[in-house]
């Protein structure tokens, strides 16, 4: 029961911190993310921007690799799976 009631607040707690985040396509039409099937710019620290790179690259069957940093952008190359 306690178990229960730890996993649920720890689950809530998850899903309020993915709550400040706008989702993907307000964050593509804001120009936040930029890219196409071989490379994803986007908008933010290295860490923060990857699991957006994740996202755009796996539309494309693809995975996300750092490549470099760009002014405020990081850059991850999208490249076949292995």
């Amino acid at each position: 029961m306690v178990r229960g009631l730890a996993l649920l607040g720890i689950t809530g707690l998850a899903l309020a911190g993915c709550a400040n985040q706008p989702p993907l396509v307000d964050r593509v039409s804001k120009g936040q993310v930029q890219g196409d099937a071989g490379r994803v710019s986007i908008e933010g620290g290295r860490i923060d921007a990857l699991p957006l790179a994740v996202i755009h690259c796996a539309r494309y069957g693809r995975s996300a690799r750092w490549s470099h940093t760009d002014g405020d952008r990081s850059v991850y190359d999208c490249v076949a799976k292995p």
